[in-house]
């Protein structure tokens, strides 16, 4: 099984962005071939940036045993 690291954009629409991470994930999910592993679901709790470069030390070790790292965004 391979474990996806979902990259996606949080701060300018939070509940917008993590309601299109959840599709993204409930989609993967149904594959028996992926992991996906979001970042948003996370941490999205800790809505305060006192924390932000912990939460950023964290994603790059999970982006260290992940298999990929898929990249979404409007642009």
């Amino acid at each position: 099984m391979k474990r996806i690291f979902i990259s996606h954009p949080y701060k300018d629409d939070p509940k917008g962005n993590k309601k299109r991470v959840d599709t993204i994930c409930r989609e993967l999910e149904e594959r028996d071939d992926i992991l996906p592993i979001s970042p948003l679901h996370l941490f999205s709790f800790m809505e305060n940036d006192d924390k932000r470069e912990e939460i950023l030390q964290v994603c790059f070790r999970l982006i260290d045993i992940c298999d990929e790292v898929w990249i979404y965004g409007d642009s």
